[in-house]
């Protein structure tokens, strides 16, 4: 026959195991938390760091590439023709380097006051322009014989076109081919393609004082989250949450009562 000490031991033991059992449970959906939270702080500390992308835009842009969503995806696509681009190949992987020396994880984990900022953004606007400017026949993209021939034949087409609207306003008989003899008879087609060329160096040239302001500013904003060591505080301080994540639940003090517990004080 089971005695009253005998059954409140017995009850004693399944609240022990009981508790035991809910205690272990709560821990491992805690350290699963934990887990996940530490993972989802890694990955922000991660993509704040990373720059690949932006890097990967900036360079699609230099090279006149045309932004695109498909299926909501950013494709790029070639420009239309080369006046959309400034750069050459050489021009793009100049600016490319001289980016990727300043705008790296080393930079934005430093620490650099307000005039030390300025400073190096001004030697850097000085020799970025002394290098392009110096070998611009090198770095910026001019036509080619091809183009400029293209743009000689559009242009006496047009040329060709009003003369014959000319003519039918008049009432004129109309010589489309008398008129394109007549018209390339007038002037030298290879000074005229030299000045097509020319014109195309002007216009690329134009477009120089903006992409040295757009390479600056791209630089200068990787130094500005460097200022004062903030993207290094901003770091630490999801590390600092982290580590002080609410601790996991201590096991409780067993209770001494029970269903026999009267019995247990007489």
């Amino acid at each position: 026959m089971v005695t009253e000490e005998e059954m409140y031991n017995h009850q004693q033991q399944q609240q022990s195991e009981l508790l035991d059992s809910q205690l272990q449970r709560e821990q491992a959906n805690q350290v699963q938390i934990n887990k996940e939270q530490e993972r989802s702080e890694a990955s922000l500390s991660s993509s704040q760091l990373e720059i690949e992308d932006e890097l990967e835009r900036f360079q699609y842009l230099l090279r006149g590439k045309i932004p695109r969503n498909q299926d909501g995806e950013i494709v790029w696509d070639n420009p239309p023709n080369s006046d959309e681009v400034l750069l050459t190949d050489e021009g793009v992987n100049l600016v490319m380097r001289t980016v990727r020396f300043y705008v790296n994880k080393n930079t934005l984990l430093s620490n650099y006051n307000e005039q030390t900022i300025n400073a190096k953004m001004e030697d850097l606007g000085i020799s970025l322009a002394d290098a392009l400017f110096m070998s611009y026949g090198k770095y910026f993209l001019y036509p080619t014989a091809e183009e400029c021939q293209e743009k000689l034949i559009t242009r006496l087409k047009n040329k060709q076109q009003q003369q014959v609207y000319n003519s039918e306003l008049k009432g004129e008989e109309i010589d489309k081919e008398k008129i394109w003899k007549e018209l390339v008879n007038e002037i030298n087609p290879s000074l005229e393609r030299e000045k097509i060329r020319e014109g195309g160096i002007k216009d690329k040239l134009k477009g120089y004082d903006l992409l040295l302001r757009v390479v600056q500013d791209f630089i200068h904003s990787a130094y500005q989250r460097s200022w004062n060591g903030q993207e290094r505080l901003t770091l630490r301080q999801h590390w600092h949450i982290t580590e002080n994540r609410t601790p996991m639940m201590q096991p409780q003090a067993q209770s001494t009562g029970g269903l026999f517990s009267f019995f247990k004080g007489r």
